[in-house]
């Protein structure tokens, strides 16, 4: 029931806000594996830094999430409401 209510959460978050004009999450991200790149590969070559650049950007990112659900696994309305914004 709480993934159905999620989706019905974001699908309206969706339409009331739409796609935002500035500061977008994934223009970001990409600014963000850009600075990656030209730090890393005049640093490091190939793999090293692929792999290094993949744990600066992603890594965090995911603890980040792993850990809020840990904090949120008990109540079904925080659930529904990081669900509905995530």
């Amino acid at each position: 029931m709480v993934l159905v209510s999620c989706l019905v959460l974001a699908l309206l978050l969706d339409y009331l806000f739409q796609e935002p004009r500035r500061y977008h999450p994934l223009v970001g991200f990409g600014n963000l594996a850009s600075w990656l790149e030209k730090r890393l590969n005049t640093a490091a070559s190939g793999r090293i830094a692929g792999v290094t650049a993949w744990c600066c950007a992603v890594v965090p990112l995911v603890l980040l999430f792993v850990w809020l659900e840990q904090l949120i696994a008990d109540s079904e309305a925080l659930q529904l409401l990081s669900g509905g914004l995530v």
